[in-house]
């Protein structure tokens, strides 16, 4: 349960989570198959970097960006992140090829990829977010 009620123009993941990161900073978040943990204070800084440089390198909110990343705690920091800058995020099944993949990005509206036009190259967790201009 939300540890308080959200009106509707705050109803985004970006919000939510600052909000969840501030009350509940040292908490896991995140734990995978292969006990790897996350705070929401890690997460926190982690998103906040990648929504930073993100918005650095010229996208805005509203934009469309299309992620190809496996399922990762890089990932998981990206789509905060993008979620944050006020991003909207089209994530791409990895296995996707040929028709499947040109259906996806020709029907999602995006202006750009994370491997294209912006190339962030998402650090290795706890390392800042390293973006590299189009």
């Amino acid at each position: 349960m939300l540890a308080r009620t959200f009106p509707f123009s705050q109803q985004h993941l970006g919000e939510i989570f600052a909000s969840q990161a501030t009350t509940h900073w040292e908490r896991v978040f995140l734990e995978f198959e292969d006990s790897t943990t996350a705070t929401y204070g890690q997460c926190g800084e982690t998103s906040s970097s990648i929504a930073n440089a993100l918005l650095d390198i010229g996208l805005k909110n509203g934009d469309t960006l299309a992620t190809f990343l496996p399922n990762c705690l890089d990932s998981m920091h990206l789509w905060i992140g993008v979620a944050k800058a006020g991003i909207v995020e089209v994530p791409i099944n990895l296995a996707n090829k040929g028709t499947f993949l040109s259906h996806i990005i020709n029907n999602s509206g995006c202006e750009t990829s994370s491997g294209r036009r912006i190339r962030a190259a998402v650090a290795p967790s706890g390392e800042r977010v390293r973006a590299l201009s189009r």
